[in-house]
């Protein structure tokens, strides 16, 4: 969606090379009277050459690529160790309090934790 301000692209086929180009991009001639409202659709319906317009398609353009094809991280969810806090007894989470260096053991699940607290 686009804010109220913004109207979404408008795409039209430059006759001289048969690209489609954005009229966001570049001034539409106000002779031109057929757009399209992607630029797939500009491609497929108005180009002279339908794949040659397609693999020139923007990069703005192309699908998102799926996470950790772009170069970054994928980041993976670690779920929080538990641990009992010695100073009160009590089982804590890594990720609510950091866990002192000291701490040898950990538990996956709290009423594992909580089982050894005293």
């Amino acid at each position: 969606t686009y804010p109220p301000t913004q109207s979404p692209p408008e795409y039209y086929v430059e006759e001289s090379t048969g690209k489609c180009l954005s009229d966001k991009e570049t001034v539409m001639p106000e002779w031109i009277k057929t757009t399209y409202t992607t630029y797939d659709r500009c491609c497929e319906s108005g180009s002279r050459n339908s794949r040659e317009c397609l693999r020139n398609k923007p990069e703005t353009e192309k699908k998102p690529k799926k996470p950790g094809q772009d170069g970054t991280p994928i980041i993976l969810y670690v779920p929080p160790k538990f641990y009992v806090d010695t100073s009160s007894g009590l089982c804590m989470s890594d990720k609510e309090q950091p866990m002192p260096d000291w701490i040898e053991e950990t538990f996956s699940r709290y009423h594992l934790c909580c089982d050894k607290s005293v």
